[in-house]
């Protein structure tokens, strides 16, 4: 956010074409802000560069270990497999606890069972968040720099009244 130098609305985007617009204009902004110093600073590049190393990283150890047992090509004592089971156990971890947080944060009355549930649901839409997140970075990378700044639609409102035109 240290780069936006305009006012900016956080919106979610309503449909899967905007999502991948949106997501194209961050990754594309990291692209610019990484390999331009006079919008990033070598540390922040860095660090920037360093987010999609190890996000990649982990996905790739997640799937190949997962394939190469479920394939019978490692044994399920191998530390390949091992480093992939680590690897998926942080991603369920991490969305448990997200799904805990965020069920935490909209009211202070809620139960611990409501709080479970929310958990479990986090992590049971682990694979499409997945699929989602890497589609926000495959998509726009094959589609290749836009060298526009494309804006999604901020309200539900303005969609219902140009499809009804």
């Amino acid at each position: 956010m240290g780069l936006v130098h305009e006012y900016a609305e956080a919106t979610p985007p309503w449909t899967l074409r905007d999502f991948i617009t949106q997501r194209s204009r961050w990754l594309w902004g990291d692209i610019h802000g990484i390999t331009h110093r006079e919008v990033m600073s070598r540390r922040t590049a860095a660090l920037t560069f360093l987010k999609y190393v190890v996000g990649t990283t982990s996905l790739l150890l997640s799937v190949s270990g997962l394939y190469l047992r479920a394939t019978g090509r490692i044994s399920g004592d191998s530390p390949i497999f091992t480093v992939a089971k680590l690897s998926v156990a942080a991603w369920v971890a991490v969305f448990f606890t997200c799904g805990w947080a965020g069920a935490s944060s909209r009211a202070s009355s809620r139960s611990n069972d409501s709080r479970l549930l929310s958990a479990t649901v986090a992590v049971l839409m682990l694979p499409v968040s997945l699929v989602l997140t890497c589609a926000g970075v495959f998509i726009p990378l094959v589609q290749g720099n836009p060298r526009t700044f494309a804006v999604i639609r901020k309200t539900r409102k303005t969609r219902e009244i140009r499809e009804t035109r």
